[in-house]
């Protein structure tokens, strides 16, 4: 990660203050920082085998990136091993029973992937799968009241937002793209986000299974978690205000309602919305019909996360929607609105937004040195501030994480935190590692079918990997950027 850009676009910001690196003895290493780094403290980087993964990265390169490591199993210490990978058909983890916690309570996990969530919610009532993540409203209600089935809705990790395309510029300043020239107005991009009610999106959006957002850090993190109050809340929705902003700009109204910018450019914006997302689908039609009442003219464009990914890589977009899960140290989140993460060159950017703010990157750089908890949160409000303020990333809401699990295949498992917290996406291996399997799994009559008794019989837990995790293309805007 340190040497190879391909190895380091997941969480490469945690070593890119790291000088050196080095084992001195078989249980001690010592990490060496060209500055202060705050981060130290949660680092989220793996630490493998050299003699396995050197002579790969040396004959990989730069094409690491799309290195399948098919060579099974894997070496690792976890508490499961990876021994089996079809792509986009399943993962077969086999129990470490030298686990230094201690062996797993189920001698597999088994991912089995779905195109089509529904499918999977089926494949839960029937018994075929044990557990199902990122549900809707709509699915969640109807598991709710299902024998052997138990549901657990939890405080969201992420967030659901929409960038406005400012002008998109390589780091050379080389402009490419076709977003609308008037968005590079801030007055505009505010007018926009005052236009909007993110109260609405929780209703309308997620029939009220999230939370309505202000800051960039969802509120589950206390610490970091910011919310405009006050003289702050410069943005809150206000369609009269946002009107008079645009009215005052020079925004003129033209015959048909839609207003033309002060260079004659009609306010005619195109929207990318995630198809696969109903969520995401809903909030856009919620935004559609409110940023009409401003004189702003939407195209709709929901589309399938491959043709969005391509808008935003292209800059060839007006208003796109993004989302990211956030970890317990946000730094990753806000790191990819630095300058240096602008795009080396067209279609080569890492995050989701066109930001290049000097004030922002003197604040960011002042957080990665801060190891005073208190101090650094306090940055790290400030720099949710600027965000906020300059309206190219928009946070709509913190969605609940719905999911669900089969009582008769799973007894107990761990949720992180432990009141309120979640199974599916952990910062952790807490959930897979403690689950015990129900007395009598698997010995008949509980309506499984015959291929998971087998497998339930045996330990095995068969979990579902959504569709979206299948489609990997370079860091497109399908969440997690998830």
């Amino acid at each position: 990660m340190m040497e190879n850009e391909a190895a380091a676009v997941a969480n490469g910001n945690y070593v890119s203050g790291f000088d050196t690196v080095t084992a001195e003895d078989d249980t001690t290493v010592v990490i060496e920082l060209d500055e202060p780094q705050a981060t130290m403290e949660s680092l989220r980087v793996p630490i493998v085998p050299r003699h396995v993964w050197e002579p790969i990265i040396e004959e990989q390169g730069e094409a690491f990136a799309d290195y399948t490591g098919d060579d099974l199993p894997t070496v690792g210490t976890g508490p499961f091993v990876l021994t089996e990978h079809a792509r986009g058909e399943h993962i077969r983890l086999e129990a470490n029973p030298d686990h230094w916690r201690g062996a797993p309570g189920f001698d597999e996990l088994y991912f089995r992937y779905y195109s089509e969530k529904d499918a999977a919610v089926e494949a839960l009532r029937s018994g075929e799968v044990s557990f199902v993540y990122e549900l809707t409203d709509a699915q969640i209600t109807s598991l709710e009241t299902l024998d052997n089935v138990a549901v657990n809705i939890a405080d969201g990790k992420r967030f659901q937002a929409f960038t406005i395309n400012p002008g998109a510029v390589t780091q050379d300043g080389e402009e490419f793209g076709d977003g609308h020239p008037a968005l590079a107005d801030r007055t505009l991009r505010q007018a926009i986000v005052m236009g909007i009610d993110n109260e609405e999106i929780v209703q309308q959006g997620a029939n009220g299974q999230a939370v309505a957002a202000g800051g960039y850090v969802p509120p589950r993190y206390t610490d970091f978690h910011w919310a405009p109050e006050g003289d702050e809340a410069i943005l809150d929705f206000d369609p009269d205000a946002a009107n008079a902003m645009l009215d005052e700009a020079g925004y003129e109204r033209g015959d048909d309602g839609v207003r033309v910018s002060p260079d004659g450019d009609r306010l005619e914006l195109r929207m990318h919305v995630h198809a696969d997302r109903p969520d995401n689908v809903q909030a856009g039609q919620v935004i559609d019909e409110r940023l009409a009442d401003l004189g702003i003219e939407i195209d709709n464009q929901t589309v399938d996360p491959g043709i969005l990914s391509d808008a935003l890589y292209d800059a060839e977009y007006d208003l796109i929607f993004t989302g990211w899960t956030v970890n317990p140290d946000p730094d990753y989140v806000f790191s990819i609105h630095t300058c240096d993460a602008l795009p080396t060159e067209p279609g080569t950017m890492q995050g989701d937004a066109y930001f290049c703010d000097e004030e922002y990157d003197e604040l960011y750089a002042a957080q990665l040195a801060e190891y005073d908890r208190a101090a650094r949160a306090e940055i790290i409000h400030q720099l949710q501030e600027v965000l906020y303020r300059e309206a190219v990333v928009n946070v709509l809401t913190y969605p609940n994480i719905m999911e669900a699990y089969r009582t008769d295949h799973v007894a107990s498992l761990q949720l992180e935190p432990a009141e309120g917290g979640n199974i599916w996406g952990q910062d952790g291996y807490w959930a897979w590692w403690s689950a015990e399997p129900a007395e009598g799994a698997g010995s008949g009559g509980s309506g499984v079918s015959t291929g998971a008794l087998i497998g339930i019989g045996a330990g095995v837990l068969v979990l579902v990997v959504a569709g979206a995790f299948v489609f990997f293309r370079r860091r497109s805007t399908v969440e997690d950027r998830e």
